[in-house]
This record gives C-alpha cells, sequence and structure tokens, in this order.
C-alpha cells in the first residue's frame, strides 16, 4: 500500500499526504507527502520512485498549518462517499504530533452541499495553489463550489474563477 509507506516518511509533529486517484480518467493519479521541513515529494502513476518536486518556505507551510486549523480538518469523518461510479477519490493525512488523522472523499463532485466536505477541499485546494497537480487541467478552482454551475440540469465546473462566480446572475429558471 503506498499510501501507507509514504505515511511513514513523515517524521516529526506534522506532515501532509494528500493522493489523488483519477477514476476513470485519463488524468494520471499522484501521490504528495509534504514533510514538516516543507521537502515535497510526489509519485505519480506508474513511476518507480517519488520524486522531489520542491521545497516549501517557511509561510508557505504555515499558510498551509493555517488552512488545515481553519478547516477543522482534524475532526472530519474518516471517509465521505458518494453511491455514484468511476469518480476520482481524493484522501488527505494530516500527522499532527506523530497522530495520522485521515480523511477519503470519493466523487467530491457529488458531496457539494456537505460542509464538511466543503471544509476538506478547503484543505484541497491550498495543497493544489502550493503543488499543483501534474494534470494540467486539474486547478484548484475546480475544487471551489462558487465555481460549480447548474446547467441543462446537471453541476458542472466552469472557467469562471471564485470571485468571478460570486459575482454571476444566476441564469433564469426554465
Amino acid at each position: 500500500m503506498i499510501i501507507r509507506t509514504m505515511h511513514d516518511r513523515i517524521e516529526g509533529d506534522f506532515g501532509v499526504v494528500a493522493e489523488y486517484k483519477a477514476g476513470l480518467s485519463r488524468w494520471k493519479s499522484w501521490l504528495l507527502t509534504i514533510a514538516r521541513d516543507g521537502r515535497v515529494m510526489r509519485k505519480v502513476d506508474q513511476e518507480e520512485e517519488a520524486s522531489h518536486v520542491k521545497t516549501l518556505s517557511k509561510e508557505e507551510m504555515n499558510a498551509l498549518r493555517t488552512k488545515i486549523k481553519q478547516a477543522d480538518s482534524f475532526n472530519l469523518e474518516p471517509r465521505y462517499w458518494d453511491a455514484s461510479t468511476c469518480q476520482s477519490t481524493l484522501t488527505l493525512i494530516v500527522v499532527k504530533k506523530r497522530k495520522p488523522f485521515s480523511t477519503l472523499v470519493y466523487g467530491y463532485y457529488y458531496l457539494k452541499n456537505n460542509e464538511d466536505v466543503k471544509r476538506f477541499l478547503v484543505v484541497w485546494r491550498e495543497l493544489l495553489t502550493l503543488v499543483p497537480s501534474p494534470n494540467p487541467e486539474d486547478r484548484p478552482d475546480i475544487y471551489d463550489p462558487l465555481t460549480w454551475t447548474f446547467h441543462r440540469g446537471k453541476w458542472g465546473v466552469n472557467a469562471l474563477t471564485a470571485t468571478e462566480a460570486s459575482n454571476a446572475t444566476a441564469p433564469p429558471p426554465q
């Protein structure tokens, strides 16, 4: 189990492991570890070994800690699951004082009204802001409910930024 191996690499009082499983998508699955010192390691799909991506600054690490605390990540349930199939799976393990707090979200898009999932996505967006996904289309804004629109009976992600979406008016009912 790769995620357990990456979790074992976290030493000290703080660290983060994030895993993106693409489901039935052309996107690459990936696994990311952020150590207490800011060192970021990532393993993408079929790569044999994780590689050093970057080292986060002290300010970036503080911003990440702040988002985790504001989102109350340590009190999220271990699993949020939608009955849909073939969706992506987002897993986040935050280590605090050597104790791991793990949350898995399957089908986040269909759980958009769940307040806990919204809190989880705050941290996920911050991670993607600090360390961009290897998938160019996998941007932080697609995990922001303010950019989701209802069109022709379906929810979807549009190209609006969160600011543009909050300023937009709702379309007339059909």
